[in-house]
């Protein structure tokens, strides 16, 4: 029985940050990362009669992020791994899986959220737009 497009979805929805963060740990730049994760997600969709379950989507995700993540860099950039090395990645990024990301999540968006607007931009900066310069932060403090 195959996965329907609703559970992609949803799996998609569930683990966007975690498989973000996996696809950025290959490509080092989180906006080819979102360019991957979205392109992986369309071909899920597309070939939503080949997967059959939320487990199997998941390992299905990972390595479709990682064999485009790896043709991009090929295109683009040196390979810094060999497959050894994306290998070992793969599997420790398994095994921490099931752990509960979920209350993870809240407990860090519960703690983002008791921030000074300034210090979540600061936060923002870093681990969503990538490094940010001093000079910028200054900028941005006298603008607040």
């Amino acid at each position: 029985m195959s996965i329907s497009h609703d559970q992609i979805v949803r799996v998609l929805m569930r683990e966007r940050i975690r498989l973000l963060a996996f696809i950025q740990v290959l490509v080092f730049d989180s906006h080819t990362a979102e360019d991957v994760l979205q392109d992986i997600s369309a071909l899920a969709i597309q070939k939503s009669h080949e997967i059959n379950s939320e487990q199997h989507l998941l390992l299905w995700l990972r390595k479709s992020a990682r064999y485009k993540a790896m043709n991009l860099r090929t295109k683009h950039q040196p390979q810094l791994f060999d497959s050894q090395v994306l290998d070992l990645i793969e599997s420790d990024w398994a095994m921490h899986e099931n752990a509960g990301s979920s209350d993870t999540m809240h407990a860090l968006e519960q703690c983002l959220g008791k921030l000074s607007p300034y210090a979540r931009s600061v936060v923002d900066s870093r681990y969503r737009d990538g490094p940010v310069s001093y000079t910028h932060l200054r900028a941005h403090e006298t603008r607040a």
